[in-house]
């Protein structure tokens, strides 16, 4: 057994490993329940005693959560584009999560060449919404579209209001998604995929489920193909404003 250091006249220092020793020894569990040994003498328990100097460390990264923000993504695996608008009762961001955009107003109508002004705000505060995710095993990453020239704060509580309005939802998937996600479908895949919402909302109830996301898979290839297009059809429709 190490040597162990003797402090006042009826008191002992010892590591944990040495009280375990002890307790084999003698065959007896006090001196965790009593803190003193069998001739009387009180224990302090010093941990330092059991520690170990490491000949090898091996360092890892656990990547808890990963942010990305572009106006063209791209990826490396298939992905689930939704069907249809995914609701919730709040929007997927909905606090904080330290990461910033700085949006660039416009020039001044008659001066073009006025200096750009620039806001900051925070990514929670833009809105947005759910457009698809990709899992494997537990690990989920998720999609969202985001839309700058909608930031605004609430009329009557004065927060910035960072959800997508329903019909304003189900006009983007009807008008732009849905065409989109049909115009890089191949023919085999086109039965599964383009129902409107009331179709949609149809086979959910004949599923019996109360809230459905539908969603198909795309290959990569096809995604890069799939957000050009909604480029394409969001410069073409009346309502976009250059």
């Amino acid at each position: 057994m190490p040597e162990r250091t003797r402090f006042g006249r009826d008191g002992e220092e010892m590591g944990a490993g040495e009280m375990m020793a002890y307790a084999r020894s003698v065959g007896s569990n006090d001196i965790f329940v009593t803190g003193r040994k069998e001739n009387g003498n009180y224990v302090r328990i010093n941990l330092e005693r059991d520690r170990i100097i490491p000949n090898r460390i091996i360092m890892s990264v656990d990547i808890d959560s990963v942010i990305w923000v572009t106006r063209f993504p791209r990826f490396a695996k298939w992905l689930n584009i939704y069907m249809q608008p995914v609701i919730r009762k709040y929007a997927p961001i909905k606090k904080h999560n330290h990461v910033y955009i700085d949006v660039i107003y416009p020039p001044e109508e008659g001066k073009p060449n006025s200096t750009d002004v620039h806001a900051r705000f925070k990514l929670s505060q833009v809105p947005h919404l759910f457009l698809g995710k990709v899992s494997e095993g537990n690990a989920t990453a998720n999609l969202y579209m985001h839309f700058p020239r909608m930031i605004h704060k609430h009329p009557h509580i004065r927060r910035f209001s960072n959800m997508v309005p329903w019909d304003l939802q189900g006009t983007l998937w009807e008008e732009v998604i849905i065409p989109a996600m049909r115009h890089v479908a191949t023919p085999a895949e086109l039965p599964y995929i383009g129902f409107n919402r009331e179709e949609l909302a149809f086979k959910a109830r004949e599923k019996g489920e109360k809230r459905a996301e539908a969603s198909y898979p795309f290959k990569p290839a096809q995604l890069t193909k799939f957000f050009e297009e909604i480029n394409t059809i969001v410069s073409l429709i009346p309502w976009h404003c250059d």
